[in-house]
Parts: structure tokens; C-alpha cells; sequence
């Protein structure tokens, strides 16, 4: 099965003041691929990622994920598409300043039915993942722009589905953090996610294993291309470990058991 993109158009606009943004766009990514979408800021990289995430309707074209048409489907199913099949990875992190890491994580698991424990395993599965193990009680503004990146891609991998986009994962990171949140996406590649990034960066798209052009709306007026000419060194945390399209391991510490009974009680208050 594939992720398969024929002919996609979006404009935004009434009448004759219609802009086209996305234009007649088309790509297929197989299963464990790890490709990126390039073109120059401004050329629709985030309406893109938003009509593949199934968020906005394209004004024509098809998006197909493993066989489904998904804007066949009514917003209902489309947003359980994203919460089992599709991870979301976008420029701004998005995160709630007055929730904790751990409840930043919890967030889109709302819908699966599991424990609280079990859920609770799973976020610090996935903090592990990307080399921020102990960063739960954390709240957004104790973090630096690395962590909280990493933050949102451990949130992305929550509900363990098969696809993840990035919308300019680096955009807001340092140089010398480019490289290094590039080296733990691959890590997650390799445990066997499908992975497309949106970039106009030449020094990201050079981590994909394929790269697939988006063209550019004449009326769109874009920045300069990021040339990322930078040679920093890199590497991924000797923390981080696969993790993704499988079982969660046992986990009974105090820790967590104490951890789960703190969201268990929310829960049964919000019944």
C-alpha cells in the first residue's frame, strides 16, 4: 500500500481575486520511505501538508492513503485518519504552555481505549525515542526550541501510526540542531515509519531518500532560498532508540503507577 497524490489543486479567494496555491500537484511514496517535498518558501509547502493531513479539502485532485480516497470521507473519519494513520509534525510546535510534556502527549490518545498506565507507558516510551527520557514534568517554557521540536515529534509517533509529515521540522532550530533532529527522523524511519518532510531546505532534504518537487505559484511572492551551506557536526543523542510500529514494553515502576492514577482520577472527574 502507498501514499499516492494525482493532480491535487488549491486555490484560496473569491472570484476573480482566487490565488492558486498548490498547483496540480501529484507523487507516490511507498512504505518506509523517507522522501521530501521541496520547493522555496512560499510555494504552498504548509496547504500541501495540510490537505495530505486530511485538514483542508482540496479544490480537486485525489489523496490516497493505502488504498482510501480519504475526501471521500466526511470530517468524522478523516480526523480518526489522522489520529491512527497519520502523524502531524508542523513548523510551530503548537504545544499547550500550561500542560506538562507528559499531558502535551496525552493529548491525542484521548480516543484510544487504554489505561491510563498503559498510555502513560507509551509517552515515556516515546520521550526515549527522541533523547528527552526525564523531560515529562516539563512544561513548553522550560524548554529550549531543540526540545520542544523533538517534543512535537514524540507527539506525532503517539497514537503509532504508519505515516508522518513534517512541515519545515527545522525551521525554528539552530544550525547546529538541524542535523541532529534530522538523524533521530531517520532513526524513526529505520523502525519502519513513512516519512515525508516539507522542506526549502537543501540541507534537510539531503537526510530523504528521494526528493520530489512542488511547483511554484506565480503569484506567490517567496523569501530567499535557505542555502543551508552550514558544516556542523551532527549526530543523533546516544539516548534516542527506535521505537514505533510496535508492542510497548512492560513498565511497572512506582513512578508510573503513580503517574497513572493522577490521569485516571482526571478522567473519572471529567465523567
Amino acid at each position: 500500500m502507498a501514499f499516492e497524490v494525482k493532480k491535487l489543486n488549491k486555490s484560496f479567494g473569491v472570484g476573480g481575486a482566487r490565488r492558486r496555491v498548490v498547483r496540480n500537484f501529484s507523487m507516490m511514496v511507498q512504505e518506509n520511505e523517507m522522501v521530501a517535498i521541496v520547493g522555496k518558501k512560499g510555494s504552498g509547502k504548509s496547504t500541501l501538508m495540510n490537505v495530505l493531513g486530511g485538514l483542508i479539502r482540496p479544490d480537486s485532485g485525489t489523496v490516497t492513503i493505502d488504498g482510501h480516497r480519504i475526501y471521500y470521507w466526511n470530517p468524522f473519519q478523516r480526523a480518526m485518519l489522522r489520529t491512527k494513520r497519520v502523524g502531524i509534525v508542523p513548523r510551530d510546535s503548537l504545544l499547550v504552555s500550561d500542560m506538562t510534556v507528559y499531558e502535551n502527549l496525552l493529548v491525542p490518545m484521548g480516543h484510544k481505549f487504554m489505561t491510563a498506565k498503559r498510555k502513560m507507558r507509551r509517552a515515556k516510551e516515546v520521550l526515549r525515542a527522541v533523547g528527552l527520557k526525564g523531560f515529562g514534568k516539563y512544561y513548553p517554557a522550560d524548554l529550549e526550541e531543540f526540545e520542544l521540536q523533538k517534543v512535537c515529534l514524540a507527539r506525532a509517533i503517539m497514537t503509532n501510526p504508519k505515516y508522518l509529515i513534517l512541515d519545515e521540522p527545522t525551521g525554528n532550530l539552530q544550525s547546529a540542531d538541524v542535523d541532529r533532529f534530522m538523524d533521530i527522523v531517520e532513526v524513526l524511519r529505520s523502525s519502519g515509519f513513512t516519512i515525508i518532510v516539507l522542506t526549502h531546505s537543501r540541507r534537510v532534504a539531503s537526510h530523504c531518500e528521494r526528493l520530489i518537487p512542488i511547483a511554484q505559484p506565480k503569484s506567490s511572492q517567496p523569501e530567499p532560498e535557505d542555502e543551508d551551506d552550514e558544516s556542523e557536526e551532527s549526530g543523533v543523542s546516544t539516548n534516542t532508540t527506535p521505537v514505533g510500529r510496535i508492542e510497548d514494553e512492560d513498565d511497572d515502576d512506582d513512578e508510573d503507577t503513580e503517574l497513572a492514577k493522577k490521569y485516571e482520577q482526571g478522567a473519572e472527574d471529567d465523567e
